[in-house]
């Protein structure tokens, strides 16, 4: 699970830049979420109880990658229509990885983007 605490919010002149990379043994039996986040406190569901967060959601039960915006605890969340596969390890060797990063351009959108890719950009619940 990666949450560095953002101590800056998104100002409207401003673009933060994110990006992680990221596997999983069990695609579709784990909870994580990738991203920044204010005030987050580890807990078992997903998203964890955090208010104003940028990221991504991996829900147990399916192997999807959720974009999210969150703002003052009412949240975006898109599906990618991408989901992870089970990546493995071998040697010095990981298998399966995917590259998560997302643009936020001040308080306007935030585009998501999977290894690299444009998926998706919201406009919504964006945390100020």
């Amino acid at each position: 699970m990666i949450i560095p605490t953002c101590p800056e919010k998104t100002i409207a002149s401003k673009k933060i830049f994110f990006e992680a990379t990221c596997a999983v043994a069990d695609a579709d039996d784990m909870d994580m979420f990738v991203g920044l986040a204010e005030n987050g406190s580890f807990a078992t569901g997903v998203p964890f109880t955090a208010n104003n967060q940028i990221g991504f959601l991996l829900v147990e039960g399916a192997a999807d990658i959720y974009a999210n915006c969150d703002s003052g605890g009412t949240e975006t969340k898109t599906d990618t229509g991408i989901d992870f596969v089970a990546g493995a390890e071998s040697s010095s060797n990981i298998t399966n990885t995917r590259r998560l990063g997302f643009v936020a351009t001040g308080t306007g959108n935030v585009q998501f983007y999977v290894d690299r890719k444009l998926v998706t950009t919201t406009t919504d619940n964006i945390p100020t």
